[in-house]
């Protein structure tokens, strides 16, 4: 009797044990292009003549004339006579495509005079990053801190062929104007200066 008794009490226990342990599930965050973002450090020599003692970190321009670093780890390096140093820290706003940044890249790089503050800028390329994951774009882009309202607007791509086969399809879609609209309100930039680094 004893034993009918505790195996009713046991099947009870296990049966309430079982109505209060809920399942518990784990979501995984796959979109990386919202988490584990980089500052990288931003070092762009553009020099007069060809440089003959260089540091090999740096890629060379295809003219041999402009040089530049992309490092984690590397800060603002010094002037060199005969080049335009232009030094910033990139957070980066596509780490999905940090790829790009370790073989030959296509460089566009943009000044830009902020007309809001930081927060209302980033959510205005809310557009802008949504066209470019959903179409899986080989792109990878960042925007420097701000100083006094500037910053710099850095795109790398694969080559110089996939930058303007992309501007054709982009300029194309709905999305561009869109883009174009919400960027303006919130930014102004000049012309990119662009070149391939090997």
């Amino acid at each position: 009797m004893l034993r009918i008794i505790l195996l009713v009490l046991s099947a009870f226990l296990i049966a309430g044990c079982q109505d209060t342990n809920q399942k518990s599930t784990t979501e995984l965050i796959t979109d990386s292009y919202f988490f584990q973002k980089n500052t990288f450090n931003l070092n762009l020599y553009k020099c007069v003549i060809a440089q003959t003692n260089f540091n090999s970190t740096y890629r060379i321009s295809s003219d041999l004339t402009d040089y530049l670093n992309l490092s984690t780890i590397k800060d603002q390096d010094t002037e060199i006579e005969n080049c335009i140093h232009t030094f910033a820290k990139i957070n980066e706003l596509t780490p999905v495509k940090e790829d790009l940044l370790k073989g030959n890249l296509y460089l566009e790089l943009s000044n830009c005079i902020a007309k809001t503050e930081e927060d209302v800028l980033y959510a205005s390329l809310t557009s802008y990053l949504e066209y470019v994951k959903n179409n899986d774009v080989n792109l990878w882009s960042g925007i420097s801190e701000f100083e006094d309202n500037q910053f710099i607007w850095v795109n790398i791509w694969p080559s110089q062929d996939y930058r303007e086969t992309f501007m054709k399809t982009w300029l194309n879609s709905s999305k561009s104007g869109e883009f174009s609209l919400e960027l303006s309100e919130t930014a102004i930039c000049e012309n990119p200066y662009t070149n391939l680094f090997l």
